[in-house]
């Protein structure tokens, strides 16, 4: 009986690939919860929202594994009726200054450029 012997090399036969991809997915997220982080901050300025800082230096940004990230403010008891998501809200004048939804809707409109980067870079790196 005759014996063929095949030896498979390159990208295409390893796990190279799958390893970029998830690479690449993963500095996705990492920079947009950094750039969320940073556009959360950039809303609370002396006047709006920020009388010692506190708030502030309390907003921050993590990478849960590789596919999850979240902004939050250290569960600060103040910063739901920062944001305006309290009953209170509605029944005052103060309505919210609403900077994770803006910093969301503005990853939003950013995400798939991110993507696209990180993305072109690991095909690139594949050939």
């Amino acid at each position: 009986m005759p014996e063929i012997h095949v030896r498979t090399s390159g990208p295409i036969f390893t796990s190279l690939p799958a390893q970029k991809a998830e690479a690449a997915l993963a500095k996705t997220i990492s920079e947009l919860v950094a750039e969320g982080e940073k556009r959360v901050k950039l809303q609370l300025y002396v006047g709006h929202g920020v009388r010692t800082g506190f708030y502030r230096r309390s907003v921050h940004g993590e990478v849960l594994g590789s596919r999850h990230g979240i902004i939050h403010d250290s569960r600060v008891i103040y910063g739901p009726w920062l944001e305006g998501v309290t009953s209170r809200n509605r029944t005052t004048r103060f309505k919210g200054y609403a900077m994770f939804r803006n910093a969301y809707q503005q990853l939003e409109r950013i995400a798939q450029g991110v993507l696209e980067k990180h993305a072109g870079r690991a095909a690139k790196d594949l050939s």
